[in-house]
């Protein structure tokens, strides 16, 4: 295909925009953001690269479109999750098409870019709306900080993409294959569902230590006046 000269969103412009995005993802996931080229990408998805830049602009506007795409089909999956629509064979077939999506995330926040503290944020982003959702329906227990939560929870799951070629050393299989993603499913599941500690001395040890924290801290004074704020702090008399 060539570059359509109309902007106008036709079935065949759409399917080939869906095309170039998945593209992009499996390139960006292989080769890093940096070493995929446009024309790689475009080979990879059968059309030429006038038209990837008629759909996405830019390698950045497609990269873009591959966050958005990532980030709402995990919203998806944790949605379907929460409302107890996933199955067995549904949970099975979503993993075998992962693959690249999983590398591709891993990818994105270690490219050293300012991109992967996005990446990362919006992240955070979704893991909090998804537990608050959660915690009204009563699947998740409260919490008394829902966004350290949310973030160390992402930190977690993160970081075990981040580090994929150690911990798949580990496993002894890729932890993109579905194999190796229903095993680290699995021992993070058992985690938040059973926990690992069997009481909770050391939550109340970390508890007793930030009211300690909170008791050393020096109590706010007076806020300063006008006059105290523009001359420097008054004395109580002149000089």
């Amino acid at each position: 295909m060539t570059g359509a000269s109309s902007r106008a969103a036709r079935p065949e412009d759409l399917t080939a925009r869906s095309r170039i995005r998945d593209a992009a993802v499996h390139r960006f996931a292989v080769d890093g953001f940096a070493g995929a080229s446009l024309r790689a990408i475009a080979e990879d998805a059968g059309i030429s690269p006038a038209l990837v830049i008629h759909h996405f602009g830019s390698k950045e506007g497609l990269r873009a479109a591959c966050d958005e795409h990532l980030l709402a089909s995990l919203a998806a999956t944790k949605h379907d999750a929460i409302d107890q629509r996933m199955t067995a064979a549904g949970l099975l077939g979503l993993l075998e098409g992962s693959g690249d999506l999983v590398g591709y995330l891993g990818r994105g926040l270690t490219d050293g870019s300012g991109h992967a503290a996005a990446l990362f944020d919006s992240m955070v982003e979704l893991s909090t709306t998804l537990l608050d959702r959660a915690v009204g329906t009563g699947m998740v227990r409260p919490t008394v900080d829902a966004r350290a939560r949310a973030a160390v929870l992402t930190t977690w799951q993160m970081g075990l993409l981040a580090l994929s070629e150690h911990l798949s050393r580990a496993l002894g299989e890729p932890v993109t294959s579905p194999r190796g993603l229903l095993r680290i499913e699995r021992a993070a599941l058992e985690v938040y569902t059973h926990g690992l500690f069997t009481d909770d001395r050391f939550v109340d040890l970390v508890d007793e230590a930030a009211e300690q924290l909170r008791d050393r801290s020096p109590t706010p004074g007076p806020a300063p006046t006008a006059s105290a704020t523009a001359d420097g702090p008054s004395t109580g008399g002149e000089a």
